[in-house]
C-alpha cells in the first residue's frame, strides 16, 4: 500500500486539531441552595437561599396563586412529589423549605 504525500498526512493533521481546538464544551454551573415557600396575604412569597455563604442575598420570587406557583416550580425541574408536599404544606398553613440545584441562569432569571 503506497503512503500518503506528506502535505495530505499534515493537512489531515492540521484539520484535526483545529476540529479538537474549536469543539466547546459547554459546561452549566449550578449553585445548591435551599427554596423556601411562604403563602403572605394573597401571594406565594419563593425565596432562593445558597449553600454556598458567600453568595450573595437574593430577592423572593412573588408568585399570585397556586396555579402560578406550580408552574414556577415544574419550571425549577422539581419532581412532582415534592411540588404535591409542598402545596399539602402550604394548605396547612405551615412553611415549606426545599433542597434544589438551580443554574446560574435560573438564578438570574428569577431571583435577581
Amino acid at each position: 500500500m503506497p503512503l500518503a504525500p506528506l502535505w495530505v498526512v499534515v493537512r489531515r493533521v492540521i484539520r484535526n486539531l483545529l476540529a479538537v481546538l474549536t469543539r466547546r464544551k459547554v459546561k452549566t454551573m449550578t449553585e445548591e441552595g435551599t427554596l423556601s415557600i411562604l403563602m403572605r396575604e394573597n401571594t406565594y412569597k419563593v425565596q432562593y437561599a445558597s449553600n454556598n455563604p458567600h453568595s450573595m442575598d437574593r430577592q423572593p420570587y412573588q408568585c399570585t396563586d397556586e396555579a402560578n406557583l406550580g408552574a414556577f416550580l415544574q419550571q425549577l425541574a422539581l419532581d412532582t412529589w415534592y411540588i404535591k408536599q409542598a402545596f399539602a404544606e402550604l394548605w396547612k398553613g405551615g412553611f415549606i423549605a426545599l433542597p434544589i440545584v438551580l443554574s446560574a441562569e435560573q438564578i438570574q432569571a428569577y431571583f435577581v
